[in-house]
Parts: structure tokens; sequence; C-alpha cells
């Protein structure tokens, strides 16, 4: 799901995304020393970002 350009979307429409948001974002938070999770919700799924608070160290 973090890699670019993954899409779930057999069928894509012109006007959906293009896979990019997850794999940019799960980027900038490992530059950051921090992780993003993902957990299952009875509808969709749920996104955990942790940033640690002393910046890393």
């Amino acid at each position: 799901m973090f890699d670019l350009f993954y899409t779930t979307h057999e069928n894509k429409k012109s006007d959906s995304g293009s896979g990019l948001g997850l794999a940019v974002a799960n980027g900038v938070i490992r530059a950051h020393q921090g992780r993003i999770e993902l957990a299952h919700s009875e509808i969709g799924c749920l996104m955990r970002i942790r940033l640690p608070v002393d910046g890393g160290k």
C-alpha cells in the first residue's frame, strides 16, 4: 500500500488518484523517524501516524 503508484482500482477513472499519496506520506514520516501503521476497521481502515516527541533522539 505504501508503494509508488499503488492502487486498488482495476477500472481506474481519469479523475482518480495517482497512487502517490501514501508513498509520499510514508517517506516524510520515516524521514522524521516516525511510523505509519494500518489497522482494520469495520468501515475502511484506520491509519495511525506516530512521530517522536524528542525529534528521534
